[in-house]
């Protein structure tokens, strides 16, 4: 597991929405508007509007906001959900180009996922993020998520059409 500061170090991605909110798309302002799923604390913030390259590698901590149900299904549910999130814009990073510009576009065309260990997403999960390949208007990236044990539970891959519209 990637060594990283522990959650209870980081701001929110709500925390971080509120410093830029008046950027915000009015799509997405009703999104930050209300309580998310997950409670979710990046690493380092990667703005939507970026304009300088950036390693292509992210960590994510999140969990459930709020008590889950003990039946394992739930969990697996919501960690599918959760392992799309960050993950595609990850490609874009060395290219200095933000998922939120006006011109771009995003489409997923595939994603997997791998359950290997039982988990808890009422538990904070690290999730690491790296896309080894971005070129030809396709973005493939990959992730790994960890308990705070450092116990690897999921592996998730995705691969997205990424370009400007015209």
């Amino acid at each position: 597991m990637p060594e990283v500061p522990p959650p209870e170090e980081l701001a929110s991605q709500q925390e971080i929405a509120k410093n830029i909110f008046h950027l915000l798309p009015s799509k997405l302002k009703d999104a930050f508007s209300v309580l998310p799923p997950l409670e979710v604390k990046p690493i380092k913030f990667y703005s939507p509007f970026n304009k300088s390259p950036e390693e292509p590698v992210r960590y994510v901590w999140f969990r459930s906001n709020g008590k889950m149900p003990e039946d394992p299904f739930i969990h697996h549910c919501l960690l599918g959900y959760a392992s799309d999130l960050n993950f595609l814009p990850t490609s874009l990073q060395p290219h200095g180009i933000g998922f939120m510009e006006k011109d771009i576009q995003i489409a997923t065309i595939d994603h997997s996922m791998w359950y290997h260990r039982p988990f808890k997403m009422d538990d904070w999960l690290l999730y690491s993020i790296e896309s080894p390949s971005a070129s030809g208007a396709r973005g493939f990236v990959r992730g790994h998520i960890y308990t705070r044990e450092g116990v690897l539970i999921a592996s998730a891959v995705q691969e997205g059409v990424i370009r400007k519209r015209k």
